[in-house]
């Protein structure tokens, strides 16, 4: 691609002759050379990319199974394809000492256990990341707790809206607010293959966009969600009523973490319904929560026993672990 002239494409054999020259439009010329870069780094091995494209190239990067196939080199294609040119350098430098420092180091751990841990990764690296997981079918777990991700945990995006594949996306404490929380709720909400399980997002200031994050959930085949935990994450009575309600279709649903939230009324009265529609489940953690026992359990729930009331008390009976701490009226029952 002449860079002078950009409507210009240059051809030419390696031998020194004078190259051919065709005019044509700046994104098929582009296009052109993005197909010749594809099956060039293919052949050999690795991905390479050289150019002052006038279209940016993430615009024209198609869904290449055979290169989103090997994670390493669609992991670097999408690096470079964002102007990461030294995508090698995945690691936050108070990890470099760990003794695992490039990409390919990283990708050689995770096949091993079929699960991408990005908490190491620097949150720019993570973007390019996502985009090479979405058509990866090798991979079924991917977490990135701890990572101060901030604004990139919405770069998560394409993984959530395209794999097939993924059962649990764990993204604790990653700096999220409600805009990227509502980016990865839409994104789910748009993948009917979806095959998630465990769906981890405490400590992020989830907030008013539990009402898309619960659009998401309501999208996930009926028994497929087994783990649900949205710890700390300030979201209020109407859309702890949304998440409830959502996740009441699960009839697998095994744990339900919603410790530090706010149920309120209206919050309490929809897991008063989801309680009898989760015969599975065997972990309820409600820790500091705004609980409202009579909605939640029945008119007489309030008293010293508030499982009492229950029509069908064998829906706790099937309990595990029960954490009611923070909760005054709960003493009593945790005392007996």
């Amino acid at each position: 691609l002449d860079e002078a002239s950009p409507g210009l494409l240059r051809l030419g054999l390696s031998s020194g002759e004078p190259p051919w020259q065709v005019a044509t439009s700046p994104r098929a010329a582009a296009e052109l050379q993005l197909q010749v870069w594809v099956a060039h780094s293919l052949a050999a091995g690795r991905i390479e990319l050289q150019t002052g494209l006038p279209v940016p190239p993430l615009e024209l990067l198609p869904p290449v199974c055979e290169v989103d196939g090997n994670l390493h080199a669609a992991w670097t294609m999408h690096a470079n394809a964002l102007g990461q040119v030294e995508v090698e350098e995945v690691l936050s430098p108070s990890d470099e000492a760990a003794g695992v420092t490039t990409a390919l180091q990283c990708v050689r751990e995770w096949a091993a256990t079929g699960e991408v841990d990005a908490s190491r990764l620097r949150p720019s690296a993570v973007r390019p990341l996502a985009r090479a997981l979405a058509h990866n079918g090798a991979f079924v777990a991917f977490k990135v707790s701890g990572n101060a991700l901030g604004a990139e945990a919405a770069a998560l995006a394409p993984l959530l809206g395209s794999s097939r594949t993924l059962v649990a996306f764990e993204m604790r404490r990653a700096g999220a607010g409600p805009a990227e929380i509502g980016a990865l709720g839409d994104a789910l909400a748009g993948n009917r293959f979806a095959s998630l399980s465990v769906i981890d997002l405490s400590d992020n200031a989830v907030g008013d966009a539990a009402f898309r994050l619960a659009a998401g959930l309501r999208s996930l085949r009926a028994g497929l969600l087994a783990e649900l935990k949205l710890v700390r994450c300030g979201v209020g009575p109407e859309g702890m009523e949304m998440v409830l309600l959502a996740a009441g279709t699960q009839k697998n649903l095994l744990e339900l973490r919603l410790g530090g939230n706010t149920l309120g009324g209206r919050g309490s009265q929809a897991l008063g319904t989801l309680l009898p529609q989760a015969p599975s489940l065997t972990a309820l953690d409600l820790a500091g929560t705004a609980l409202e026992p009579a909605a939640a359990f029945g008119p007489a729930a309030a008293s010293v026993d508030p499982f009492s009331a229950r029509p069908e008390p064998r829906a706790l009976q099937k309990l595990a672990e029960l954490d009611l701490s923070g909760i005054g009226w709960a003493l009593p029952l945790l005392d007996g």
